[in-house]
């Protein structure tokens, strides 16, 4: 299973899933915002987002799988999208040993409540700040932005 960027360093051996997700969230925490549009118009759901990371590490063909409107799926991707530009790439998925392509599918609930508007910005604007990360169906539930409570 490939997985999210994370420092080696800071990360034992035998953890180092949780430490990608950890470091998925964070990074999801960072960069996501809410659309005004969905938010005005009470749109909750989850966008999932499908890409390939290949063996090198990169991510191509980004896409939405699904898409709960209102600027919601193009938020989800254009975060995602974004991972391509970052220093450090994805650890690939591996088989008997050698790197190979995976499909990775990540889902982002988008939920109204726990959003706060982002800096410099009015119900007029285009997003708002998420105040807690997007959460990963049966990956990892959050009720602090920076405390990971569970891994299922």
């Amino acid at each position: 299973m490939p997985t999210f960027p994370y420092d080696p360093e800071d990360c034992p051996e035998g953890i180092r899933i949780s430490c990608g997700r950890k470091a998925l969230q964070t990074y999801l925490q960072e960069n996501t915002y809410y659309p005004t549009e969905a938010l005005n118009a009470g749109i909750e759901g989850i966008a999932v987002i499908t890409f390939i990371v290949e063996p090198d590490g990169v991510i191509t063909n980004a896409k939405i799988i699904r898409d709960p409107g209102e600027g919601t799926g193009e938020e989800a991707l254009r975060v995602v999208t974004r991972m391509s530009e970052m220093e450090r790439r994805w650890f690939p998925g591996t088989q008997r040993g050698r790197a190979v392509r995976v499909q990775y599918n990540l889902p982002v609930k988008f939920k109204i409540g726990l959003t706060k508007e982002a800096p410099g910005a009015s119900r007029d604007s285009i997003y708002i700040v998420v105040d807690t990360a997007p959460l990963f169906l049966s990956l990892i539930h959050i009720s602090e932005p920076t405390r990971l409570l569970s891994i299922s």
